[in-house]
């Protein structure tokens, strides 16, 4: 009775897949930003960020004649058609002067986009400062700097702006060693919120080279810290914010590795999304790189090891992966800018989807390059990803000038393929489906057990690995 049964629900569901098909993917670069006014030695791409629909681009060694103090620039998607990546203006401070770094960072959230300028003097020799601009929709529409940041209290941090986060009206700066600072916006004005400094912190640390923001959750890097793991090992610290009264940010976790080890640098990079962080360790391996995936325990953040990590499988001494993380939802990006696929230091960059059985360690889901690298471009140096979009920045490209630098947007779910595909051939058809239903039933160890058919690692292959290879069915990649 099984065997008429099963074979009656294979024949249904060959002919429903059969009418319904999917369409084939496209390729997954589908923009190069170059900087219309672009120079060189203007390092474009040196840091990137995504939201939605628009991109930040930051050139720091770019701002047109006379004193350069730096440039960014913001890009928009035009819905088409074509559908084309458009640049939509330059930033320039109000007050730049040369050699202020303006662009060395950059970051935007809907209608806020910040930049850092970590070599400002307004506060000191190389104290630094961060520019707020604001999206006035108009007519006719266009970016206006609505903030100058510095922070408050008599001590000079080092490199203030060095990174930049945001989210919402919520701002992060990150410095050299001394400190992240956080803003609010609230009665018309930006705020210092808080001083955000390690309980466990000394000089040294280099506490505040990274910062990130979701929500009201902050996560700030500390990638020299020496812990049990090491001299240098590295850590990264997890703060949220208690709205009170009075309303302040308290530091809620320290983050490490499992397996850390000295000069393993964990916490060069952070990111977070929601409950979900990842830190960067690109020292692992003679600076093959890893990254560390943290999510929040149920009770809360708490002092904790990895949730999994994430590695290349190709990877490489030098390479660097995990120089830069980059989160959002169930999609991790890490760069690796001295990669050698295109050439020596051309670099890439990881992406990672969550299994459907939840995060683990794993190797990346898709590779990408640049479809143009060389050597020397650095690409994979700067990630940003937001929903379906990733933007990679390549400072060292050379299409306007030497180091003038450029950025790539991706379309990930054209680079991830067939996430369906169990034999490996390219796309999800019957072929497929019945490999699956060879292994269905079987658990690890079984002579039918299929890994490969294991969609969500969970040890057998049952419903929910036949509901997601259906839900992927008919995916075809264009040659």
């Amino acid at each position: 009775m099984f065997k008429k049964t099963h074979d009656l629900t294979l024949l249904v569901i060959i002919g429903i897949l059969i009418a319904a098909g999917a369409p084939a993917l496209a390729e997954c670069e589908v923009a190069k930003l170059l900087a219309s006014d672009g120079a060189a030695a203007d390092w474009f791409g040196l840091s990137v960020s995504i939201s939605g629909d628009a991109a930040v681009v930051g050139a720091y060694g770019g701002g047109g004649a006379g004193e350069p103090a730096g440039s960014a620039y913001i890009y928009r998607l035009d819905p088409g058609p074509p559908e084309d990546w458009v640049e939509e203006t330059e930033l320039l401070p109000s007050d730049g002067t040369l050699g202020d770094g303006f662009g060395y960072y950059v970051a935007i959230c809907g209608d806020i986009a910040v930049i850092g300028a970590p070599y400002d003097d307004e506060n000191g020799f190389f104290a630094g400062s961060a520019y707020v601009y604001r999206f006035d929709p108009g007519p006719p529409g266009n970016w206006v700097e609505e903030a100058k940041l510095l922070p408050d209290g008599p001590e000079v941090p080092h490199h203030f702006g060095w990174t930049v986060a945001v989210r919402g009206e919520t701002v992060v700066i990150g410095t050299f060693g001394t400190g992240a600072y956080v803003f609010h916006f609230e009665g018309g004005n930006w705020v210092q919120q808080a001083e955000l400094i390690g309980s466990d912190t000394v000089s040294g640390d280099i506490f505040g080279l990274s910062v990130a923001i979701s929500g009201d959750t902050a996560v700030v890097g500390a990638y020299r810290d020496d812990n049990d793991n090491g001299v240098d090992a590295g850590s990264a610290y997890v703060f949220c914010f208690d709205p009170g009264p009075p309303g302040s940010w308290t530091e809620q976790a320290k983050l490490t590795a499992s397996n850390g080890a000295a000069y393993d640098y964990t916490g060069y990079s952070v990111s977070i999304s929601g409950d979900t962080a990842v830190v960067s360790s690109h020292g692992v391996g003679g600076r093959t790189g890893a990254a560390y995936i943290f999510e929040k325990p149920t009770g809360g953040w708490e002092d904790m090891t990895e949730t999994a990590t994430l590695t290349a499988s190709d990877g490489a001494a030098s390479d660097y992966f995990g120089l830069t993380v980059s989160i959002s939802g169930d999609t991790a990006v890490a760069g690796a800018c001295e990669d050698d696929d295109n050439g020596d230091a051309s670099g890439s960059a990881y992406v990672f989807e969550k299994p459907i059985g939840g995060w683990q360690d794993l190797t990346e889901t898709v590779k990408i390059t640049a479809s143009d690298g060389a050597a020397g471009d650095y690409f994979g140096i700067s990630v940003s990803v937001s929903a379906d979009n990733a933007v990679i920045g390549a400072p060292i490209d050379d299409d306007n000038g030497n180091e003038s630098g450029s950025a790539y947007v991706f379309h990930l779910p054209d680079c991830i393929g067939c996430p369906g595909d169990v034999d490996g051939d390219g796309d999800t058809d019957l072929s497929d489906l019945a490999a699956l239903l060879a292994a269905y039933g079987s658990t690890t160890g079984d002579p039918s057990y299929n890994p490969d058919a294991d969609f969500d690692g969970d040890g057998d292959v049952d419903l929910s690995d036949l509901a997601f290879l259906l839900a992927d069915y008919g995916c075809t990649i264009t040659p």
